[in-house]
């Protein structure tokens, strides 16, 4: 969705202006982030003005080299947080923005973010706003987007994610999965293999167990809702009937969300699926 206007306010032209000449960026991304926050209908005219997604790629890659250092703290990472914030608002909803962004492989920068588990709350920060960056990425997205991601290192980056991830980043990641599969795109690619689909259940069933001991309920409904998607496939549904995953028939599963109705439906329905 963009503005219908044919051009930006002044202001926001020139904080865009600001951005590209400025070798101190910081305040002029804020009032950029301010500025989308209330208005996401000029989004596409803020990616389109002269040098912003160049300049948006130039502060994802700027902090590459002094990860993982002592020098790297929240400070250091200031310019990046305000851009992934901005990234978000400029994917959610339009289209031709996601197109662009996929075919120029912007994405495939980002997942250096979530590849990284260093456990200082920084990085833990960057994981979730790389996280909510894909999501609005995939977000009402149409095919080609969907095959271009598809067509990255991203299913075995999020199923590490999903594996190593704190409670937080786990959920993130698994609704991120989940948007990936809703696609029948997405789940054709899932499924294709015995050996892609087995790599998923072995992370799907790990994390079951963690989310059973820690009595995450979210984290469990998130995992019954990737399976029912996965059911869809018939010899999905043949191959966890044969080969049932040990830790989504425990008993205390059911324990942890009696208290969420819905979540019991959708584990009631998972059960009598793999009992056919």
């Amino acid at each position: 969705m963009y503005s219908k206007s044919s051009d930006l306010p002044p202001e926001i032209k020139e904080v865009c202006s600001n951005l590209l000449k400025d070798s101190n960026k910081t305040i002029h991304l804020e009032k950029l982030l301010s500025f989308l926050s209330k208005n996401q209908i000029y989004s596409l005219l803020v990616w389109e003005s002269n040098g912003i997604p160049i300049l948006l790629l130039q502060e994802v890659v700027n902090p590459y080299f002094e990860l993982g250092t002592q020098s790297f703290n929240e400070d250091k990472a200031k310019n990046l947080i305000l851009v992934l914030k901005i990234l978000e608002i400029l994917l959610l909803e339009d289209k031709s923005i996601k197109k662009v962004f996929v075919d120029s492989c912007f994405h495939y920068y980002l997942y250096k973010y979530i590849t990284i588990y260093e456990q200082a709350p920084v990085y833990e920060n960057l994981r979730k706003l790389t996280l909510n960056v894909l999501y609005a990425l995939l977000h009402n997205s149409d095919l080609h987007v969907h095959n271009q991601m598809k067509n990255t290192e991203i299913v075995p980056i999020i199923l590490k994610s999903i594996d190593l991830g704190t409670e937080a980043v786990k959920i993130q990641s698994i609704d991120l999965f989940f948007k990936i599969v809703s696609s029948e795109d997405g789940l054709n690619y899932a499924c294709q293999t015995f050996d892609r689909f087995s790599a998923i259940n072995q992370v799907l069933n790990s994390v079951m167990y963690h989310a059973v001991q820690i009595k995450s309920s979210r984290i469990i409904k998130s995992i019954i809702r990737v399976y029912l998607r996965l059911c869809d496939k018939q010899q999905i549904r043949t191959n966890l009937s044969a080969s049932k995953p040990d830790n989504l028939s425990n008993e205390e599963i059911k324990k942890v969300i009696q208290n969420d109705p819905e979540c019991c439906k959708m584990y009631k329905e998972f059960l009598e699926i793999i009992k056919k």
